[in-house]
Formats: C-alpha cells, sequence, structure tokens
C-alpha cells in the first residue's frame, strides 16, 4: 500500500507511519500498525497487513489509544 501522513492519528499513535490497504469491496481504508503493547500477539508486528491482522484505521487508532491510556491509569 501507500503511505502517507499520520492526519488525525493521537496519543501514542501520532506520527506513526499510514498505509492504505483494500477492504472488502474494494474500499480503501488508511491504517496504521497496531503497536506491540496493544498486540496480543507482539510477534505478528512486523508481518504484512495481507499476512497478519496487525492494523486499524486511523480512526480507531486514535479511540483505542485513548481507552488503552484510561485503562492504565485506572489500574493504577
Amino acid at each position: 500500500g501507500s503511505s502517507g501522513s499520520s492526519a488525525g492519528l493521537c496519543g501514542g499513535y501520532a506520527g506513526a507511519a499510514v498505509s492504505s490497504i483494500k477492504g472488502n469491496s474494494n474500499v480503501m481504508y488508511s491504517v496504521v500498525k497496531i503497536r506491540k503493547e496493544h498486540l496480543s500477539n507482539p510477534a505478528i508486528y512486523s508481518n504484512s497487513p495481507t499476512a497478519s491482522d496487525n492494523t486499524m484505521t486511523t480512526t480507531t487508532a486514535c479511540a483505542f489509544d485513548k481507552m488503552a491510556a484510561a485503562a492504565k491509569q485506572a489500574n493504577k
């Protein structure tokens, strides 16, 4: 896929490389790699997005990071 800017990303995903991948019905999605610490299996981090489910949309990444940060604070 192509790479672009990280517009719209926040938190731990700010500055992440954005790629475009083709989904069902040839819909294109802007995605970022899921951070290693957010993966249930960190070993898949370096796999391609077509080999492993290791990306999420830019919108989801921002929301997920906020949720993960809030959960971390609540656990202290």
